[in-house]
């Protein structure tokens, strides 16, 4: 995660929606972020 002027940018991998949600409430909650943009991928589990 990046933050610059109140922005964080979530960048990586996680492994489904519950793990994205986390992510993005952490995000939330550090002092100073106004806003949060997801740039997070949810890894494939292959069974496509």
């Amino acid at each position: 995660m990046v933050v610059k002027d109140g922005i964080a940018h979530l960048q990586g991998i996680v492994f489904d929606d519950w793990d994205l949600g986390i992510a993005m409430r952490t995000a939330r909650k550090i002092p100073g972020v106004r806003r949060v943009v997801n740039e997070l991928e949810i890894a494939s589990n292959g069974s496509d």
